[in-house]
This record gives structure tokens, sequence and C-alpha cells, in this order.
């Protein structure tokens, strides 16, 4: 059977699939050893498959700390992808809210969020002012993201962290940092640029020497320092990434970096702890992602019980709506998540319940 992306893959030339952001010789951009572009992925792996090369990397270079791919127009059978222009999203989900809106588009995390905007008010005014959602996808949009394929099972379902829908015109760039899991982020509109370091570059060590700083220390050590006021968590908060001082911090004269280079309709896989830096032009953006763990071992059961009760692996089948998210979250106390398996289409169209 054909693989389920091959009817909605759209290949792109060799020339867009390589954009990548234009940098002055000061910038991030500039500084280090660039290795190319990470993998670009046309059809879309196996659950075994993404367990194994890409989340665990098993005999590969990254081995035990995963390979960051790109899943070329992975995101175009989403519904999500087709739908979304502003007028539907204010004609459809005008009244949902954003639990958090930025209000800067360069990431400095000095200013608080807005809290409760409805998508309506969000639309209204994101085109001419520095906003940017980092909202967990409201009710209703989640129904209209869907998982990719390649975590239908193996235990990937059972780990589902949080979601974040990202939204603005364009214009942002976050903090160099790391995230803890696994990461899939699906570009439905605009263009994205990824730098990438491993995790063994050591970005993080506390000594300083890459400018890694602890936030809430540095506010509590500064108070009257505006750079540290409202700040949380940990982040290369001492480089300017528009001007790197390599004199102060030489070691990122040597650092080695990968790129990803996003076009709509593509999902990058970002493993967890790989330090990132993310820019967007200025044109509208939107994007989702979903953070998850795994186990220690590819949970074979879980395919074979999917392909008992009549799925197909390889064929779309959860939306976010389905699955329960909170694993890890220490407010939530979920140890395992769950999902509920939509129903299955007879060949006479006809709905058979679930198993």
């Amino acid at each position: 059977m054909a693989n389920w992306l091959s009817s909605h893959l759209v290949l792109l030339s060799a020339s867009s699939c390589l954009w990548f952001h234009s940098a002055s010789a000061a910038d991030i951009y500039n500084v280090g050893k660039p290795q190319g572009h990470v993998d670009i992925v046309d059809i879309l792996p196996s659950p075994q498959e993404f367990y194994t090369k890409y989340v665990k990397n098993t005999g590969g270079p990254f081995a035990g700390f995963g390979k960051p791919a790109l899943f070329r127009g992975a995101a175009k059978f989403m519904p999500a992808y087709q739908k979304w222009t502003d007028e539907y999203l204010k004609t459809t989900h005008g009244k949902v809210k954003l639990d958090q809106v930025e209000t800067e588009k360069k990431e400095t995390r000095t200013k608080l969020p807005k809290i409760g905007w409805t998508i309506a008010k969000f639309l209204k005014e994101y085109k001419t002012k520095d906003l940017y959602s980092t909202a967990t996808l409201p009710k209703g949009l989640d129904k209209e993201i869907m998982f990719l394929p390649c975590m239908h099972c193996g235990g990937f379902m059972e780990k589902l962290q949080s979601n974040v829908i990202w939204f603005s015109s364009g214009g942002t760039a976050s903090v160099i940092h790391n995230d803890p899991n696994q990461n899939i982020h699906c570009m439905l509109d605009g263009q994205k640029d990824w730098i990438l370091w491993h995790p063994k570059s050591k970005i993080d060590n506390p000594d300083g020497s890459l400018g890694w700083t602890f936030a809430e220390q540095e506010a509590k050590k500064d108070p009257k320092n505006p750079k540290w006021k409202d700040t949380y968590g940990s982040y290369a908060g001492n480089i300017d990434v528009d001007n790197v001082d390599v004199v102060k911090y030489p070691k990122w004269k040597e650092l080695k970096w990968w790129k990803i280079s996003m076009q709509a309709g593509d999902c990058a896989f970002v493993p967890g702890k790989w330090f990132h830096y993310v820019t967007a032009p200025k044109q509208r953006s939107i994007s989702v992602h979903y953070w998850f763990g795994y186990s220690k071992t590819f949970d074979t059961k879980s395919c074979d019980s999917l392909a008992a009760r009549g799925y197909n692996i390889s064929e779309p089948a959860y939306n976010l709506a389905d699955c329960q998210f909170g694993w890890e979250d220490p407010d939530k106390k979920v140890k395992k998540t769950k999902c509920n398996l939509p129903e299955i289409k007879t060949a006479a169209g006809d709905s058979k319940p679930e198993l």
C-alpha cells in the first residue's frame, strides 16, 4: 500500500528547501562551525523506524541523544493546513480563548504575557503589534491538528506532555535554550529557521563560559537590573544573538551546529535536550508543536493491538483532541496519557465501533 503521505506530498525544489536566514557577520548564524541541514525525509518513517533511527538513533552518530530531522510536507494532510485562514479562525473559533499571548516577538522573558484573549481579539491586533501566541492549543482547534502516524504506537502516545500554538505576523526570535522532552513541530503557514546544537556542546555549563544563566537566580543577585525582571527558566541569557561577543565567550567559535529550514506543511523532529534557536521572517506564521517522551524499549505490542483492531498504523488516526496531555506535569500527576481511538469507517461507509 502506498504510503499515506504520497497523496499529500508536493515535492519542493532543492533551492526552496534550503531557504535559510540571511545574517550579518556578527550574529549567531555566523558563529561556530555549521554542519549543514538535518536529514530531510519525504516519506514518514514507521513508528519502529522513528523510534530506532531518530528518537534513539541506535548505532548512529547521535546514539542516545536522538537525531533531528525534517519531515517534508508531513503536515499537509492536517485539516488545519487547509483551513486556518484568518477569516476561518475568526468565524469558526473567534470566541475561543488563548491562555497566553506574549507581548514581544524577540524573546527576552522579561514581559508578562496577556491572559485570556479571544482568537478574534488576537486576529484584530496581531498584524500591527508585537504579539505572539504561545498558548496551549484551544479546544476546537485541537481537533484540526493530527498526530503524525509515526507516533501511533511504540509507547509515544502514553507520554504526551503538552502542546503549543505559535501564531504571529512573523519577525520572531527565541532565546537559545533546550527542552527536556521530544518535540514534533509542524509549520502550517510561513517559514522558520532553526539552529541546533548537540546536547554535549555544554552550552548550559554552570560556569557561564557560554553565557548560560538561571534567570531567577540572576534576578535575586541583581534585583534592580531590568534585564532579569520577571524572567524565568534557564537559557543563554548573556548571549546577544545579533552580536555574539566571541572575545568574552570564545567557545562559541568552536561549537558545531545544524540547521533546519521549515516551509509551510513541514514538520520537524527536535530530540529532547538539543539546544536550539528559532527565527521566523516577517510574514504570517502559524505552527503547532507537541512535546512527548518515550520508553526504554519500543512497545511492539501496541502496534500489533492497533492492527488487530483494524487500524493501519501508517494512516492518520488521532487528532490532539482525542488524547490526554499532562505526562510529567507535577500538578496533573499523570503517569500515563491515554487516547480515545476514533471510529473506523467500514467499506460501506458505516461506523464500526471501537473494539
